[in-house]
């Protein structure tokens, strides 16, 4: 039998909060599944084809959220947290997986990690078979039923709120949500999971460099591609936008399963990231490159190049320290692109990390925006009341001046030297339309007595992580949040318009000029000046909310436009 705290443990696994995951018990499943192969002689498991492809087979079989996607990589890391799973680093990379908090990618993990360990009071479990059965079966039983700690069937976490049927929910606004980190759902964040996502169309923009790298590597002439910047800069997206151009696809079609880790089509082969390469390999990929039978596109972080390059530099009949050299000076060209010799093998580099991407990011909010998304909304009962379609109406009806100042903002942190990747951009721009919110959440806020001020769910509270009162613990985990925090926008008042909007004798009161929220905006006025109070809510609070409804919405006048520079802290950015 299995003691009491191992079943309980088992259970916790697929909880976070009150959310619902699949992907730790499945990758636990999938870890038994192997042992099996070895007669569980020791605990081992690598993070290589047979764990990826074992967890996609079991996670599609058990799958019910379709919100979620396959990311074995995040469970595998994750684990380690449970007394079942223990994560051996490559050599001399302890003290950097002992700092590491998350991965980002299967690339940033197997650059930790050489594998994972079964501790050994579970793995004397597994290797008895009535056990075995049983703690498979236990699993088996919380993922298709859900349980709680004491092994207890709950609320299944497919359950929607009384008086919503299936039929009746925008998927949009879950898809959004998947992109987040707030609510915890944010699965869909990377490309492994994107290309098959069929929602990934009506956001996904034309890359410029797509048709770029294509022409380089169709040319006969041409050179091999290298691709390379930081997790989340959207390299893997990218190089499957090059892809559907060799196969002739759509580019906004999703593929049917998630890419491998190399894809040939005709004479030109894709290998999306460097770092789940098997180097066994390495010696017959660097001969196809040299050959140049076949041109390739290779996607790679820093530190998996400058591996390839150390370890093979007899290969390549030079010193590891020039090879190094080299390699680092190609990819930190300022303008992004660059080339790169290795011995006589030649490639076109591209860094996307050092290329400008706010067009980029302003294109799929404007996508995230279209009215075609939010059609479905516009036939529902809930709509007056709904804090994210009022959002959304909000973002609309000011949409090119809200867009020109959410851009403003982002430009004054990048010509700062804060530098957002596309996966931070969209994580932070889709919590600015759906503040995190799911449909129970809505439901209480629309049955909520007395009613909340709409604005703590508007997104010029949102873009700062908070609801205009307090912060929002999951949205302060983007990486997007926390460098908005650094930047103290709003700190330095613009005198003369603080004397208009809280002085009583001012001959010229302000006037927000947006219909739907010159009332809510009056309130706050009122209450900021202490001609009226909210619980709950300082004075302090309800002034900065003003000044940010000003800054985002505000239609200055020509010669007036000094406070757009002073909230920002930059006075001559506009010039």
């Amino acid at each position: 039998m299995i003691q009491t705290e191992v079943k309980q443990e088992i259970c916790e696994l697929g909880w976070k909060g009150n959310a619902f995951k699949s992907h730790k018990l499945i990758a636990l499943l999938t870890a038994i599944e192997l042992l099996k192969k070895n007669d569980f002689c020791d605990g081992r498991i690598y993070f290589d084809t047979s764990f990826k492809k074992t967890f996609s087979d079991f996670f599609n079989r058990f799958l019910t959220d379709t919100s979620s996607s396959c990311r074995p990589h995040t469970p595998f890391f994750h684990l380690q947290t449970s007394t079942f799973w223990s994560l051996v680093p490559l050599g001399g990379k302890e003290l950097e997986l002992e700092g590491t908090e998350t991965v980002g990618g299967p690339g940033e993990l197997c650059d930790l990690v050489d594998h994972a360990l079964i501790l050994a009071p579970l793995l004397s479990l597994l290797k008895v078979e009535s056990t075995r059965e049983e703690l498979v079966q236990l699993i088996i039983n919380c993922l298709r039923e859900g349980r709680d700690q004491s092994g207890h069937r709950v609320q299944s976490f497919e359950r929607l709120p009384d008086g919503l049927s299936e039929a009746s929910l925008n998927p949009f606004v879950s898809y959004l949500n998947s992109l987040q980190r707030s609510g915890g759902s944010n699965e869909n964040a990377l490309a492994e999971s994107q290309v098959c996502n069929a929602q990934f169309g009506t956001i996904h923009v034309k890359h410029p460099l797509a048709d770029i790298i294509y022409e380089e590597l169709r040319d006969p002439e041409g050179q091999h591609v290298l691709l390379t910047g930081h997790a989340g800069d959207g390299k893997s997206t990218l190089a499957m936008e090059v892809y559907k151009l060799f196969r002739d696809w759509d580019r906004v079609r999703p593929l049917d399963v998630p890419p491998g880790p190399r894809e040939d089509t005709g004479d030109v082969s894709i290998i999306k990231d460097l770092s789940e390469r098997d180097r066994n390999e390495d010696p017959s990929l660097l001969d196809e490159l040299l050959k140049r039978d076949r041109r390739f596109l290779l996607v790679s972080n820093t530190g998996t190049l400058l591996d390839l390059a150390r370890r093979h530099c007899a290969y390549f009949g030079e010193k590891d320290v020039e090879l190094e050299s080299r390699v680092l000076k190609a990819i930190s060209n300022e303008s992004g692109e660059s080339t790169l010799s290795l011995g006589y093998i030649k490639f076109r580099v591209f860094n996307l990390a050092r290329i400008d991407n706010m067009a980029l990011a302003r294109q799929v909010f404007e996508n995230m925006l279209d009215p075609e998304r939010w059609m479905i909304c516009q036939t529902l009962d809930c709509r007056e009341t709904c804090p994210i379609f009022i959002n959304v109406n909000l973002l609309q009806s000011n949409q090119e001046r809200a867009i020109e100042r959410i851009f403003l903002a982002y430009r004054r942190m990048y010509e700062y030297g804060t530098r957002l990747t596309i996966r931070q951009f969209t994580e932070h721009l889709a919590y600015l339309i759906t503040s995190g919110l799911d449909q129970q959440d809505i439901r209480k806020v629309q049955t909520q007595n007395p009613p909340p001020l709409i604005s703590e769910y508007l997104f010029f509270n949102r873009f700062f992580g908070d609801n205009g009162r307090e912060p929002d613990g999951s949205a302060l985990e983007m990486k997007a949040v926390q460098e908005i925090e650094k930047q103290k926008f709003g700190d330095r008042p613009c005198p003369g318009w603080e004397h208009k909007l809280w002085l009583r004798n001012c001959d010229e009161p302000v006037m927000l000029g947006v219909d739907s929220l010159n009332t809510e905006f009056e309130k706050l006025r009122r209450h900021g000046a202490h001609e009226s109070q909210f619980v709950g809510m300082s004075s302090d609070l309800a002034r900065e909310q003003v000044r940010r409804m000003l800054y985002f919405l505000a239609d200055f006048p020509d010669g007036k436009q000094g406070y757009l520079g002073q909230y920002l802290n930059s006075p001559t950015l506009l010039d």
